[in-house]
């Protein structure tokens, strides 16, 4: 049996991710490919109503599912080995989440319809399609899932795309002919992720993976699983999600309308994280269940250069925000040039959360998850409240830094304390040695040559920052010639 890890782990995470990333932002990234124009056809107000309604989907989301995408990915290679094994471990789920999904799904619509401002929005048809998006998307989600467990990448990537020109083309015609404001918007959004949701449900149905059975011992261990993962869903809510309820009700929609375009600006690292874990997460719990030996192995040599890669990711975007949003977004949104940096390293920081977190699965040991979930959580949550209503947005993102740090280094502690890994700490250490002294030069060197066009200073920027990055990697030895060139024969060997 040929498993997805066989063969060389680079090249496969090269191709694959590579086309994951064309996916996520047809998809995650589809708001901030949007931004120039969405930002001249929305108030900052209007994406601030957007953004709270986002939290409330992504809230709803976690009692729809009852977090059973966890299990789906966690138990699939255990279930896979015959195609009536597998149509009846995906038909198990599917029904089930449609079944119970629709009795959550009613429940959320009579709370939403019952407290109109809940959301301030009474427009009966909008706050029905807010209430059956979770579960749209859940029962979507299964048949995304198995092409991603399979590596079928290219059969997501053309009906994604598709779908992002619908999203586009329904959301920009019903701003600009019709002024519809972010009821517009939403309906753009709503109707991109129920026609991809049809489509992955089709693929199940012409594989004959839906069959009409629900194997109640196959739920049973699903929930068993996905049940104490639930508070650990609710805490990243609260995490990622909360400070834009919290922002409006101590300030306005249209600061919340700002810091959302901030955190939009920031996820080109956010997108490149999971486009890479996309790939490298099954591929780690296929090793994990066949060769530890090469699980440990690919795990040393894969962090020191992904922390290189994302910390340059997340240094360039912070050094370049002024200049993005000036040059990307409408002037009302200037302001949130100044949230990026804290946003993008808050997301460097969680990258490392991917692989670190993911021990608690693979040595079924979810309660610490949970456990690290709830306290960073709770840490977020407090300091929200005590400091939005003081310092307003910046307060909530250095909030969600500060919580996601929290985090990652309780996931590592125990990664460390649970797999015996080892890292090359001499590698990271240098690799911020590098950074932190091209900074400085570009602090200096930037003021003496810098344009007034934008478009000039990026240019600029970009010069000063890779020949010091690359130049000063290779003399401290982070990676070498060799190491280019060895990966470069890996990436191309057929």
């Amino acid at each position: 049996m040929k498993y997805i890890h066989s063969g060389s782990i680079p090249k496969t995470i090269f191709k694959n991710s590579s086309l994951y990333f064309l996916i996520s932002l047809l998809t995650k990234g589809a708001n901030l490919l949007l931004l120039p124009i969405m930002t001249r056809l929305l108030t900052p107000k209007d994406y601030g109503v957007l953004s709270n309604i986002e939290a409330v989907i992504g809230f709803s989301a976690v009692f729809v599912s009852l977090y059973l995408d966890s299990s789906f990915n966690r138990y699939y290679f255990n279930n896979n080995k015959t195609k009536n094994e597998l149509g009846e471990y995906i038909s198990s789920f599917f029904w089930f989440i449609l079944i119970w999904g629709f009795f959550v799904t009613t429940i959320i619509f009579i709370v939403v319809n019952s407290y109109d401002g809940l959301l301030k929005i009474t427009y009966f048809p909008l706050l029905l399609m807010i209430c059956i998006s979770p579960l749209i998307q859940q029962l979507g989600l299964i048949g995304q899932m198995l092409l991603r467990n399979r590596l079928e990448i290219k059969r997501i990537i053309f009906p994604n795309f598709i779908f992002f020109i619908v999203n586009s083309i329904l959301s920009v015609s019903l701003l600009y002919f019709y002024d519809l404001g972010f009821i517009g918007r939403f309906i753009g959004i709503f109707s991109g992720f129920t026609l991809a949701s049809l489509y992955f449900i089709i693929i199940l149905i012409r594989g004959n993976l839906l069959i009409f059975k629900i194997n109640f011992k196959i739920i049973k261990n699903a929930l068993i699983y996905s049940l104490p993962l639930i508070p650990l869903a609710i805490s990243s809510w609260i995490t990622l999600l909360s400070d834009r309820l919290i922002i409006t009700y101590y300030g306005s929609a249209t600061d919340t309308g700002i810091y959302d375009v901030a955190y939009k600006g920031a996820l080109i690292v956010r997108v490149f994280t999971e486009s890479v874990f996309q790939v490298f997460s099954p591929m780690l719990t296929s090793m994990y269940t066949v060769n530890i030996v090469k699980y440990r192995k690919s795990l040393t040599d894969f962090i020191p250069i992904f922390n290189w890669i994302i910390f340059c990711f997340a240094f360039i975007i912070s050094l370049c925000a002024k200049e993005i949003v000036e040059l990307l977004v409408d002037e009302s949104f200037n302001q949130a040039y100044s949230l990026i940096p804290i946003i993008v390293f808050g997301y460097y920081i969680s990258s490392h959360q991917k692989y670190l977190g993911a021990i608690f699965g693979l040595k079924e040991k979810i309660y610490l998850s949970t456990i690290g979930y709830f306290l960073a959580a709770f840490i977020n949550l407090i300091l929200n409240f005590l400091f939005i209503p003081v310092f307003g947005s910046s307060a909530a993102a250095w909030t969600t830094f500060g919580s996601l740090l929290f985090l990652t280094l309780w996931c590592g502690i125990w990664f460390y304390k649970l797999e015996p890994i080892k890292v090359n700490w001499n590698k990271i250490f240098n690799t911020y040695v590098v950074f932190f002294a091209t900074y400085i030069i570009f602090y200096f060197l930037f003021p003496l040559i810098s344009s007034v066009s934008i478009v000039v200073n990026i240019f600029i920027k970009f010069i000063i920052i890779f020949p010091l990055l690359i130049i000063g990697s290779l003399k401290l030895k982070i990676f070498s010639y060799q190491d280019i060139s060895d990966l470069y024969k890996k990436l191309v060997n057929k």
